[in-house]
C-alpha cells in the first residue's frame, strides 16, 4: 500500500495528476466492487425464506382468484340460462 500511495505521490509531482485521480479511482471501484461481490452470496440466501414465504402467499392467492372465478362463472351462467323476467312491461331491474 505504501508503494502504491508513493507512486501516486510522484506521479502528481511530476504532473501526471490526472492518471493519478483515474488510478484511485480505480482503486477505489476495485475495493468496492470486491466487498460487494464478497457479501453477494449472503444477501442471496439471507432473501431466500422470504421469496418463500412470497411464492407460498401468491400460491393461496392464486387458488383464491380461481375459485372466486369458479363461483362467479356459475352464477353467469345461471342468470344466462334464465329467462328474462319482466314486471308491468318493463325489464325487471328497473
Amino acid at each position: 500500500m505504501m508503494r502504491f500511495l508513493s507512486m501516486i505521490m510522484q506521479q502528481t509531482d511530476a504532473g501526471g495528476s490526472e492518471a493519478a485521480l483515474l488510478l484511485i479511482g480505480a482503486v477505489i471501484f476495485g475495493i468496492i466492487l470486491t466487498v460487494l461481490w464478497t457479501l453477494l452470496p449472503f444477501a442471496v440466501f439471507g432473501i431466500k425464506s422470504k421469496l418463500e414465504t412470497v411464492i407460498s402467499e401468491q400460491r393461496h392467492t392464486t387458488e383464491a382468484i380461481h375459485m372466486l372465478r369458479k363461483d362467479f362463472r356459475l352464477v353467469v351462467d345461471k342468470a344466462l340460462a334464465e329467462p328474462q323476467r319482466t314486471r308491468e312491461g318493463r325489464p325487471a331491474h328497473l
